[in-house]
């Protein structure tokens, strides 16, 4: 489909969602004086999951279509694989990201950009909190997941952090360490088994570096292990999707520069 018809089916699906929501929510209502109700309330429940199951086909075509094409036009070469992401068994290996009770991984993107071999994937990771009553699903990660080789290879582990509520994975075995910069300090939590390892990683300029690029999002988790620099950016939101009354477009399809934009930045910040 074109954008302009894939944006024409999106508006109706996005008119049919609204007018499900609109009526599961006024059957509630009704269904305090009348209890028929109820039937229609569950027909409206089935009709909001089948919705769903049609925008999730949408939103896949979209991308495999036109946010592939986008892709391939910026920068020839690279791969990319919507339903495809990272495994959570190599995430959470890896120690920058906590794990929790699920794991989704999609929007797999990989290839070579100024020598550099990198991959990257959306990862959402929620905790499913039971208070025996209720049950809440909250987020602990939305955002996406990088993976770049790194020239210099480390005796020990090196992870950092920009917020003390959003650390990697910490192991028992790693201290936190300290830089002679008491403003870096304030901004980042540093973790290694070695401070030598920390101190061969984090010299002034790669610290510059670090400042400069932890400003692309609210939160940004680094680990660097075995020659790869691990990024986390929790961006709270799926790289490539079209959520709920957005507009599929021109301008929407530009988006796609931005986020190439923010890798080959990445790409720049890993020495």
């Amino acid at each position: 489909m074109t954008i302009a018809e894939l944006q024409k089916k999106k508006s109706f699906l996005d008119t049919m969602l609204f007018m499900i929501l609109f009526a599961g929510f006024m059957s509630i209502i009704i269904g305090i004086f009348v209890h028929w109700v109820l039937l229609f309330l569950i027909i409206c429940i089935v009709a909001l999951f089948v919705q769903q199951d049609v925008y999730k086909k949408l939103n896949l075509e979209f991308k495999k279509v036109h946010v592939k094409k986008m892709i391939e036009s910026i920068i020839p070469g690279l791969t990319f694989v919507p339903e495809q992401g990272f495994e959570a068994e190599f995430v959470f290996k890896s120690n920058i990201l906590r794990k929790f009770t699920k794991y989704k991984s999609e929007d797999y993107l990989a290839g070579c950009i100024n020598g550099k071999n990198f991959e990257s994937a959306d990862v959402l990771i929620t905790e499913v909190v039971s208070t025996g009553k209720t049950t809440t699903e909250i987020i602990r990660f939305l955002g996406r997941l990088f993976v770049v080789d790194f020239d210099k290879k480390f005796e020990h582990d090196v992870y950092i952090s920009t917020d003390g509520n959003h650390t990697p994975a910490i192991r028992s075995e790693l201290t936190k360490v300290k830089t002679e910069s008491i403003e870096f300090n304030k901004k980042f939590k540093i973790y290694s088994e070695s401070e030598h390892s920390a101190f061969y990683l984090l010299t002034p300029r790669f610290m510059e570096h670090i400042e400069k690029f932890s400003k692309v999002a609210k939160h940004v988790m680094f680990a660097f292990k075995n020659q790869k620099a691990y990024i986390a950016v929790y961006t709270e939101r799926d790289t490539f999707n079209v959520k709920f009354l957005d507009t599929i477009d021109e301008n929407y399809i530009e988006n796609v520069r931005v986020e190439l934009k923010l890798l080959e930045d990445l790409i720049d910040f890993v020495p």
